[in-house]
């Protein structure tokens, strides 16, 4: 979005980042399966927060989604829109 910080999402994939959505309380993250990066963060994430779980993410489901966060290990965590 122009004037927005927010990196863009183009894709489910990122050559340095996981991809988080969140649809109410319950946050997902793609499977390493799909082709993604395993990530330290994203390997922390998911074992010290039990409403993280691994579930593919089509595009309607980050269109959806009520919030959309990336990951990394020097970064952190970071909120991302979409660039529709």
């Amino acid at each position: 979005r122009a004037g927005s910080s927010a990196p863009a999402i183009v894709s489910t994939e990122g050559a340095i980042h996981n991809i988080f959505a969140r649809h109410g309380t319950q946050w997902r993250t793609p499977p390493i399966s799909d082709g993604l990066l395993p990530g330290v963060y994203r390997r922390h994430l998911l074992a010290t927060h039990e409403d993280i779980a691994e579930s593919d993410l089509t595009p309607e489901d980050l269109r959806t989604a009520d919030e959309i966060w990336l990951t990394n290990s020097l970064q952190g965590i970071r909120k991302a829109t979409l660039a529709c």
